[in-house]
């Protein structure tokens, strides 16, 4: 391949891959890196998680090149294995209370133009919104906050899962439904006021 050292196109990253180019995880590395960081962020739930995550996906799948077959993307390939990583760090921290606190603690400081009643019906709601993600399985809520923070695509997921892409669609539906019966009080409330 000549001239495409700045090329991200899917086609020339996963042939790159493919024939084991010395430069391919350098280009998926510039090319990926912030979609990777953002699937790590989401499975780890820890920005330093996510960096270590993902710094071990590209040293595995550097180590396994001759492993990859092209049969889905190069971004799906690494998504997973950013995915695998997070689940093998929650191994050893899950008793850890410190990965054990609301998503709301780690930035609660608030408008400070709101009153103190529209602080602590936010903080409230924040509450409601956390535990109800929580409610959710792992595997859920990791594909909820990839599609919800992280845009991720119907097709992307569909690949990083080995799901097809209507049961992506049943699996957010599902999910979906759940939180909103969840949560359909609590916004009532949090909006009236």
């Amino acid at each position: 391949m000549t001239n495409d050292a700045l090329s991200c196109s899917p086609i020339d990253i996963s042939t790159l891959v493919r024939t084991q180019d010395a430069g391919a995880m350098d280009r998926v590395a510039q090319c990926y890196m912030g979609y990777l960081l953002a699937v790590g962020r989401c499975a780890c739930r820890d920005e330093a998680g996510a960096t270590d995550a993902v710094q071990d996906a590209l040293v595995q799948a550097t180590e396994r090149l001759s492993q990859y077959r092209g049969d889905g993307s190069v971004k799906a390939w690494l998504s997973k294995m950013v995915v695998n990583a997070c689940r093998c760090q929650a191994r050893g921290r899950k008793n850890n209370p410190e990965w054990n606190q609301p998503f709301d603690e780690t930035n609660s400081q608030g408008n400070s133009q709101e009153t103190v009643t529209q602080q602590v019906g936010r903080k409230e709601f924040q509450a409601q919104i956390s535990s109800a993600l929580e409610s959710l399985s792992a595997d859920d809520r990791e594909l909820f906050l990839l599609i919800q923070l992280h845009d991720a695509t119907g097709p992307e997921l569909a690949s990083l899962y080995e799901k097809s892409p209507e049961a992506i669609r049943a699996r957010l539906t599902r999910i979906r439904r759940k939180l909103r019966s969840q949560l359909s009080e609590t916004w009532e409330l949090w909006q009236s006021s």
